[in-house]
């Protein structure tokens, strides 16, 4: 799976003139916590993965009602708006009700609306500004319900703006359905062995 995130950046790298990170997130629910669900990184393209190095010792729980991306979609899912179906925010660090597990003591408190704005640009903690993600599901209609979600593809940009949202949406997923297959055999032995124990 590392090949394809390589392969999937490579491809929206060409397209956007520079560097587009890719990851697949696998959802998962905990028993600690009343199955509260939250996301693990499953794989990033390899670029990414050198990058973000230091995140592979990371212990912070990921829960997905505290990351605006998945929880979006994960509570809109049922709904049938095909706006509510994927994940799309451009200048992140501007938006002021964006959450995300890794950003702690955010934004940057300050009287003045100006100096807000310039600090929020700054201090932005995150290596993305630009995101989309899709919901690994079916693509078909009929088998698209929240309990198949088995996990998030995500494509993310340094830059403030990028990725055509029409065509790149349709794109991730029918990569999204693809993969649904072997995310949910994953699933489905995560699931086993966490009902064994």
């Amino acid at each position: 799976m590392n090949k394809l995130c390589t392969s999937i950046s490579d491809l929206f790298s060409r397209i956007n003139g520079h560097h587009i990170g890719v990851c697949i997130k696998f959802l998962t629910y905990s028993n600690k916590f009343k199955n509260r669900p939250k996301v693990l990184t499953l794989v990033r393209d390899k670029k990414s993965q050198i990058k973000r190095k230091s995140l592979n010792k990371d212990k912070t729980d990921h829960w997905l009602d505290e990351n605006s991306d998945f929880d979006f979609i994960y509570a809109n899912f049922d709904d049938d708006n095909i706006e509510t179906s994927y994940y799309y925010k451009t200048l992140l660090p501007f938006r002021k009700n964006y959450k995300n597990t890794r950003l702690k003591k955010w934004p940057p408190k300050t009287r003045n609306i100006i100096f807000n704005l310039i600090e929020r640009f700054r201090k932005w903690p995150l290596k993305y500004k630009s995101t989309l993600v899709v919901p690994i599901v079916p693509l078909e209609a009929n088998e698209q319900e929240k309990s198949a979600l088995r996990g998030f593809l995500c494509i993310d940009s340094p830059r403030n703006i990028a990725f055509n949202k029409n065509i790149d949406t349709d794109i991730l997923k029918f990569i999204s359905d693809g993969l649904y297959n072997v995310i949910d055999k994953l699933y489905t032995l995560k699931k086993d062995k966490n009902e064994k124990s």
